[in-house]
């Protein structure tokens, strides 16, 4: 049992030095890519940002708050959705009817706690 155990111990030991290595390797790929990814944003550099009061971001240029330069405005598309599917009803004099809500009219509902 004991040849065993150092038979397992001697694995373990094994795959460690295997994944050092392999952590190694990785970490040396990062720092490639991190070089790579310095040197493609000095030749094309995006944007510039600066920072304003409270954390917030603010483009320099034309831009404003919140625009984003590469962005198309014919490719967006803006949905109102607070409105979407409301009709207002009017009588034949041109004042907005009442919505009426459906259901029972007895039924019990909750009292209001304010009121308009």
């Amino acid at each position: 049992q004991n040849k065993q155990l150092q038979d397992t111990v001697n694995e373990l030991r094994n795959q460690i030095e295997g994944l050092n290595n392999h952590l190694e390797e990785q970490e040396l790929k990062s720092k490639n890519l991190q070089g790579e990814l310095s040197e493609i944003l000095e030749q094309h550099p995006h944007a510039p940002i600066e920072r304003q009061r409270h954390g917030q971001r603010k483009a320099v240029g034309s831009l404003g708050p919140g625009q984003l330069p590469d962005v198309n405005p014919a490719a967006v598309n803006v949905v109102k959705k607070d409105t979407l599917g409301m009709t207002f009803h009017q009588d034949k004099n041109g004042r907005y009817l009442p919505i009426i809500v459906p259901g029972d009219p007895n039924a019990p509902r909750a009292k209001a706690i304010l009121s308009v």
